[in-house]
């Protein structure tokens, strides 16, 4: 039987010491290495009757992050997520981190008041909303959003909404982006 003293010199011979990377970005390992490792025509992401490769999310990340930086997003500052469990959700999230910044994916089930509380507190400048959902920020006075300054639909803007559409931001941003550390 071993003693605790014992137990311990065990478990030290047994931990494995891991060096971390000086420059990781969580973007680069779960989206760019899979065209690195040859993956590029295999299938990421099914939803609906949609396919999206991984070359395909590979592309749309790096032009949704171009785009956020277009929008003047910079390093660390949040970026409210408000979307349907679609791809964009995905281009969005692994887009905003590619460029340093901090994605804030919100609860689709919440209502005004909770939203309005959640922007605030996060001080998103820009969100980017699913069209479906973008009622429920429609119905918050612009005066009681202190810092949200922009908001991308990811669908269809509403007529005469001072919003932009996600997609036009894609197809007019690069599809090449570098990996802030």
């Amino acid at each position: 039987m071993l003693n605790a003293s014992q137990l311990n010199i065990n478990r030290k011979r047994e931990m494995k010491i891991i060096e971390l990377p000086s420059g990781f970005n969580a973007a680069t390992h779960f989206i760019d290495r899979h065209i690195t490792e040859g993956r590029g025509s295999k299938v990421a992401i099914e939803c609906g009757d949609q396919q999206v490769t991984y070359a395909q999310l590979h592309e749309r990340v790096n032009r949704c992050g171009n785009a956020l930086k277009k929008l003047d997003v910079r390093l660390e500052e949040r970026v409210a997520l408000l979307l349907l469990d679609t791809p964009e959700f995905f281009y969005a999230f692994f887009g905003g981190i590619k460029i340093g910044a901090v994605p804030i994916p919100m609860n689709t089930m919440l209502k005004p008041a909770e939203y309005e509380y959640m922007l605030n507190d996060c001080r998103a400048r820009v969100a980017i909303v699913s069209e479906d959902l973008y009622p429920q920020i429609q119905a918050i006075p612009k005066e009681n959003l202190r810092y949200l300054k922009r908001i991308v639909i990811a669908g269809e803007p509403p007529q005469g909404m001072a919003s932009q559409a996600l997609q036009p931001l894609l197809d007019e941003s690069s599809n090449e982006l570098q990996a802030e550390a």
